[in-house]
Formats: structure tokens, C-alpha cells, sequence
């Protein structure tokens, strides 16, 4: 029996947690099973590599609309067996695309945000809504990344939970333990993540004005809420503690300064940096919000959930964490087998069946 045509397919390889995983998803499917072309509609600000043996098509298209029709044709010139698609956007272009193609063909989705929470900043809400209930339910499976994704899927656009398929994201990069306590004259505090309005920057800088004790607190990312950020440091008088480092790729290097990792998300799909600042042995204070957050803290194991937008809880539970430090090694231990790559890739290969 020959290879299967898979076909991946998602808007770029810039940073972010979506991109990340997709190219790891690329890069350990196994070649002796899977022919894989990965479908770009662009390859500017590339971040992460691609493994030879993969076929990479960039369809050269900024806009998205203008790519619909350039994707549609590789696509019929291609004819996979199996067409994954890994982003929101991608998957609604994808859905456009379906009832057109008339080869036979599987198609699988990856969904990576609580859709309805996520929709609701769109323009073309509306649009992407009626999408989404309109062809979404017809996909062959559709892989959610947490509970909440699935609870979403099913209430909010009718997608019958037999369709749907729950898989973690993944530690992608065992690094091992930080060693770090509290050695530093004050605790550090490190978040990582773009600076997007769904990230919640705004409320963290807010937490962080109302501490009693000096920190530093290391951003690591950028993006469109740099400056209204960085406007909130300065409003607040917090230029000596807060540092944005902007995109660096080897973020391991700012985990080993850390004491406590930071989420004041108001929404996630499944967040990667948590679980791999985790995976370090650095213990984690995050707002309970919608996405897979609840599913990663323990709390008391490996740090702490606070209701969602509750300020003061916030600073109650790190002024605790920092006099009551957790044991590293159980901080570490409480991802590493739950998150496992292997575990992760034997369910996307299980998906593509």
C-alpha cells in the first residue's frame, strides 16, 4: 500500500502557539505512512522550520481572500486523501472550499480558540458564525483542544460531539528543571505571548501596579497592544519592573531567571507557554478563564486558578505563592507525562485514520 496524500494547511509559520504546533504536528508525522505538503499563504516572518521530506506550497496571498481560489486549485491538482486544516481562518477558507471539491477526500479540523468568544471581536462575525454552522457539522472530525472547545462547539454550533475529538496541546520541548529560588533580590515574574487583547496585558499590568514588593516581570513577545502596554507601564510608574523583550526564539534562557509564571488571559485555546513554564518547574498563577487553563493548573500542585478577573485574589494567591514556594520537581512532574509529544502525536496519527 502507498503513502497517504495528506495535505496541512494553515496561514503561516510566524510565531504564535497555533504555528508552533502545527509545524511540530509537520515534522513527526510519520514520512513512511504520510506524504505531506504543507499549504502556506505565506512564508513571510517564518519562525519555525520544516523538516526535509516535506513539500512546502506557499500560495504567496497576504490577503486571504485573494488565496481562496490559488488554495482551491492546488488543491484539485493535488487531490489528497486526507486534507488538515490547523486555523480558524484557514478553516473557514477550507469550509468555502469543501462543497467544491469532488475528489474524494477526509477532511479534518484543528480548532485552536473558543470560537464564540473569539468571533465576537470580528467584523465579519457573522459571516464567520454562519461558516462555521453551516459546514463545520459536515467535517469528518474536528480535534478541539480543550473541554470549553468542545463545550463550544456542541452548544454554540450545533456540532455533534461525535465528530469531535479532544487532544492537549503538547510539551514540544522537554527542557528540564529551572533551578532558580528566589535567589534574586526580588521575585522575577515572566509571561510569554503576543501582545494581542485577548492576552489580557491590560489587567495584568493593572495586578502588577497594586503589588507592595519591587519585581521584575519580563514579557516575552509583541505585537498590536505594544504600545497601549506600554502606556499602562508608564501610567502605572512600572518602567524599572516590567521589561518587554519583544520576539525572541530561545525563551528557555528567560525561564531560568523566573520564580513564578504569569496568565491574565481572557480567553486561551490551550496554552503552550504555560504548560512548557510548567515543564520547567516554575509554578503558575492564572485567571479560570474560558479555554484550557483549568485543565493544565492543579492547584496547590503546580500554582494556582483565580477567578476570572478577580484583582485582588490575584495578588493574594502570588504574595502566598512567593512566601510558600512549591517543590520544583512536583511542579515539573504534575505536565510531563500528561502533556507528552509522543502521547500528542499518536493521537493526531490516530485523527488522520
Amino acid at each position: 500500500m502507498g503513502k497517504k496524500k495528506l495535505a496541512i494547511v494553515t496561514y503561516s509559520l510566524v510565531t504564535g502557539g497555533t504555528e508552533k504546533i502545527t509545524a511540530y504536528i509537520a515534522n513527526h508525522i510519520p514520512l513512511d505512512v504520510y506524504d505531506v505538503t504543507l499549504i502556506l499563504f505565506t512564508t513571510e516572518n517564518k519562525v519555525w522550520e520544516i523538516n526535509n521530506g516535506i513539500t512546502i506550497v506557499d500560495l504567496n496571498r497576504i490577503n486571504s481572500r485573494k488565496g481562496i481560489l490559488k488554495l482551491y486549485l492546488t488543491l484539485v491538482k493535488l487531490k489528497p486523501e486526507i486534507i488538515f486544516s490547523t486555523l480558524t481562518v484557514t478553516n473557514v477558507i477550507v469550509s468555502l472550499i469543501k462543497p467544491f471539491l469532488f475528489f474524494k477526500c477526509k477532511f479534518i479540523l484543528r480548532e485552536s480558540t473558543i470560537l464564540s468568544v473569539n468571533n465576537e471581536r470580528l467584523k465579519n462575525k457573522y459571516f464567520y458564525n454562519g461558516i462555521i454552522r453551516l459546514i463545520y457539522p459536515s467535517f469528518d472530525k474536528i480535534i478541539a483542544q480543550s473541554d470549553d472547545m468542545i463545550l463550544d462547539l456542541v452548544k454554540n454550533y450545533n456540532i455533534p460531539s461525535s465528530k469531535i475529538i479532544k487532544i492537549n496541546n503538547p510539551i514540544t520541548n522537554v527542557r528540564g528543571l529551572n533551578s532558580k529560588i528566589y535567589n534574586s533580590k526580588h521575585p522575577v515574574f515572566i509571561t510569554i505571548g503576543n501582545l494581542r487583547p485577548e492576552k489580557g496585558y491590560d489587567r495584568m499590568i493593572e495586578m502588577l501596579a497594586r503589588l507592595k514588593f519591587e519585581f521584575t516581570y519580563y514579557i516575552i513577545g509583541d505585537g498590536e497592544m505594544r504600545h497601549s502596554v506600554e502606556c499602562a507601564i508608564k501610567k502605572y510608574q512600572l518602567t524599572e519592573n516590567v521589561v518587554i523583550t519583544g520576539r525572541i526564539s530561545n525563551t528557555h534562557d528567560f525561564l531560568k531567571l523566573a520564580d513564578i509564571y504569569l496568565q491574565t488571559s481572557y480567553y486561551e485555546g490551550f496554552p503552550n507557554a504555560l504548560i512548557e513554564a510548567i515543564e520547567c518547574g516554575l509554578p503558575a498563577i492564572a485567571y479560570d478563564a474560558p479555554g484550557g487553563t483549568s485543565e493544565i493548573i492543579i492547584d496547590g500542585e503546580n500554582g494556582y486558578l483565580v477567578r476570572n478577573g478577580d484583582v485582588s485574589a490575584f495578588v493574594e494567591k502570588l504574595s502566598h505563592l512567593i512566601r510558600n514556594p512549591l517543590e520544583k520537581n512536583k511542579v515539573r512532574e504534575s505536565v510531563i507525562n500528561r502533556f507528552s509529544s509522543e502521547l500528542f502525536i499518536r493521537k493526531i496519527h490516530e485523527a488522520l485514520q
